[in-house]
């Protein structure tokens, strides 16, 4: 072999048989690398036919095709795919946090974890209205997130709140008369 130049390295396939580095793809016909290629191991070179990019842009542009699929494909399958993701919420704990974390962020506020982190950072870990950092503890003895403050009628997120803080503005309804009412009543009531 040499000094490997123009050498082609050659593996082992699934069924035993000896196979390039290399694969064309069926869809858009350019030689791609093997992990380029999802792995179906029914085929004998024990890749799919297209390439990653082709399967998602068919998927893209056909969804109501790539849904049927996926439901007939998770029916079959029901439980080893119910055990696949057991297994990898026990083996990824954290990363599955992280998904979970970023998609209530979407769903319930449209911002991501990285816009979130970006607010944390900004906001140097503490709350937007008392400046302190969450007193709230976990079991683990972990403080809690910071909750995302958002204006309810218009859904426009404002800053990143402790506990305390976000849970008044919810009692007061997000009133201001009653916020300065509370302010002169502390005033009048409050340490002297």
């Amino acid at each position: 072999m040499g000094d490997g130049f123009g050498a082609v390295k050659l593996m082992r396939g699934v069924k035993g048989n000896v196979i390039d580095t290399t694969k064309a793809c069926s869809k858009c016909g350019i030689e791609k690398p093997r992990d380029a290629f999802y792995i179906n191991k029914a085929l004998k070179s024990g890749l799919t036919s297209w390439c990653v990019a082709c399967q998602k842009n068919w998927t893209i542009e056909h969804p109501e095709f790539a849904k049927a699929w996926r439901k007939k494909n998770y029916a079959k399958n029901k439980e080893k795919r119910k055990e696949e993701a057991r297994q990898y919420r026990l083996n990824y704990p954290d990363k599955v946090k992280a998904t979970n974390r970023n998609k209530r962020f979407k769903n319930l506020y449209g911002i991501s974890l990285v816009d979130y982190n970006a607010m944390f950072v900004e906001q140097s870990g503490l709350c937007g209205i008392c400046g302190k950092p969450e007193a709230r503890l976990n079991k683990k003895g972990i403080p809690y997130f910071l909750s995302v403050d958002h204006d309810h009628t218009t859904g426009t997120v404002r800053k990143l709140l402790c506990y305390g803080c976000n849970s008044v503005l919810g009692y007061i309804k997000e009133d201001p008369l009653i916020a300065e009412a509370i302010v002169q009543y502390l005033k009048t009531w409050g340490r002297k």
